[in-house]
């Protein structure tokens, strides 16, 4: 990846403002300790939600696990204990939820079904549709949890880029065309097909293109470091992605 610097971290804060500073936000019970809790809970769920559908947990298993599991960090203060070592945020979350008492769990579940609404919302249809079109590798629970931890990440940072394309004319369209021209194998690629109907030309989308890869590039940057304590990991981050994302190649 093109060496692009992350943005440099606050050193006045315990953590840097990123993605681990919401979880020192999310102690405690002010509205933005609310905020970061929910925050956390939107951008990760699936991630987790895979980890166990990966360890044989049925859909709806897994979605009350995942709730419960969202209930117990948010109403037991389980954000207490994060600390300046944890060092990724990936690692941290699915360390809880592994050592996340299922005894309790099951209580928990028995005597809150049907009762309260749940602690965050699922889109339940999309998440099994995404499981089915990233099927099951056959490796290890926790290698499939860190390949849907990263394409969370990649889906994250394509979503920046979207929005920062989002000024320049015929915008969903443009970003449409050099989404797939990104992603697809660049032998079979035909830039005129995508070129033309927009009144662009050949060499003019190419441009459009390259810039976009280093934005995206940019922004994925920036979005791994945002889940990590300290910047020296980052490239050791971003190589072990890439080597998630080779495996679907």
């Amino acid at each position: 990846m093109p060496d692009v610097p992350p943005s440099s971290p606050d050193k006045n804060s315990q953590f840097p403002p990123t993605q681990w500073s919401l979880v020192v936000q999310a102690k405690g019970d002010s509205p933005e300790a609310h905020q970061a809790r929910t925050e956390m809970c939107q951008a990760y769920w699936f991630p987790l939600y895979a980890y166990l559908r990966s360890r044989g947990k049925s859909p709806e298993d897994a979605e009350d696990l995942t709730q419960e599991f969202f209930y117990h960090l948010i109403k037991k203060d389980s954000f207490a204990g994060a600390q300046r070592e944890k060092g990724r945020l990936r690692t941290y979350l699915l360390t809880l939820l592994k050592n996340f008492d299922i005894t309790e769990w099951r209580r928990a579940h028995t005597q809150r079904r049907g009762g309260q609404d749940p602690i965050i919302s699922l889109d339940m249809a999309d998440a099994e549709k995404r499981l089915n079109l990233s099927a099951s590798s056959g490796e290890h629970p926790e290698r499939e949890y860190d390949r849907k931890w990263a394409y969370t990440l990649l889906e994250d940072a394509m979503g920046d880029l979207q929005k920062d394309m989002a000024t320049r004319q015929n915008s969903e369209e443009l970003f449409q065309a050099v989404r797939t021209l990104m992603l697809e194998d660049k032998g079979t690629t035909r830039y005129e097909d995508f070129a033309t109907p927009m009144g662009l030309t050949e060499g003019n989308l190419r441009l459009i293109v390259f810039r976009a890869r280093r934005k995206f590039l940019k922004f994925l940057r920036q979005r791994v470091a945002d889940t990590l304590i300290d910047d020296t990991d980052l490239d050791e981050e971003l190589g072990y992605i890439t080597q998630l994302f080779q495996r679907d190649h």
